[in-house]
């Protein structure tokens, strides 16, 4: 599959109109993919067991510099 950009600009009917008519004829569709925000990607992280936990700073600041 192959990925293609379109620009226009908003206030823009004629382009719209051809992506309308586009989309209309089923040999294109729209794909969206949602961006994860660092919260939810730490989240998931901690879900995975992807985390250090240190008893104390000391062994937080070696874990860091190793």
């Amino acid at each position: 599959m192959e990925k293609v950009v379109l620009q226009y600009e908003p206030d823009d009917t004629f382009a719209k109109k051809m992506i309308e008519a586009l989309l209309a004829s089923g040999a294109f569709s729209i794909v969206r993919k949602t961006k994860k925000s660092e919260l939810r990607k730490s989240v998931d992280e901690a879900r995975k067991g992807g985390y250090f936990v240190a008893k104390d700073g000391k062994e937080a600041i070696s874990k860091c510099l190793s």
